[in-house]
């Protein structure tokens, strides 16, 4: 990745350590999450081919473990999902996606290893979690070059709904990452 070149694979174990908050609001149907994500940038679908710093049409999957505010799941029990995303402005703040893939379940502090596959020839998407059966995700999207913006990262992310008419909600998460590897 070094030289821009998106990665074939990409994979990390990662353990949540704890969620220190997972707040809703009555007043906002919009849902708190929190995520420990791999996320990855793999070619453009833009027409005419990327642009440099722009993320407009890039092609990205990440793999994440997270729990939501309306969760009516055990305490500690967080989802496994692989999802893969098409960005529709130049930051990425906007996306679309096909379905989310539901990979399975964990727990606080249990250690999972998650793994994003990209096959460029047939199209699809791999993610496994602790070396199981991989879960597919087709695409049809044209490959047009690599991203206007390639990257790999590791990272949390939070988000709290606004709520103008009561306490601020809050939202997060500790986790640590460990045997990030790249192919």
């Amino acid at each position: 990745m070094l030289d821009g070149t998106p990665p074939k694979g990409v994979s990390a174990d990662i353990t949540v350590t704890g969620i220190s908050h997972l707040e809703s609001c009555a007043a906002n149907p919009a849902l708190g999450r929190t995520q420990a994500r791999i996320v990855a940038a793999y070619f453009s679908s833009r027409p005419g081919g990327p642009v440099a710093g722009d993320r407009t049409g890039d092609i990205g999957a990440q793999f994440r473990v997270g729990r939501n505010s309306n969760s009516t799941a055990p305490a500690g029990e967080l989802y496994v999902q692989g999802v893969v995303f098409e960005c529709t402005n130049a930051d990425c703040s906007l996306s679309t996606s096909p379905p989310v893939v539901d990979i399975g379940t964990t727990t606080l502090g249990t250690k999972v290893n998650g793994r994003i596959d990209w096959n460029k020839k047939t199209k699809t998407f791999l993610f496994t979690l602790d070396g199981g059966t991989p879960q597919s995700v087709a695409y049809t999207y044209a490959n047009t070059g690599t991203p206007g913006s390639p990257f790999v990262n590791l990272s949390i992310r939070n988000e709290a709904p606004h709520c103008l008419s009561g306490p601020r909600t809050k939202v997060g998460m500790s986790a640590v990452y460990d045997n990030v590897g790249l192919s």
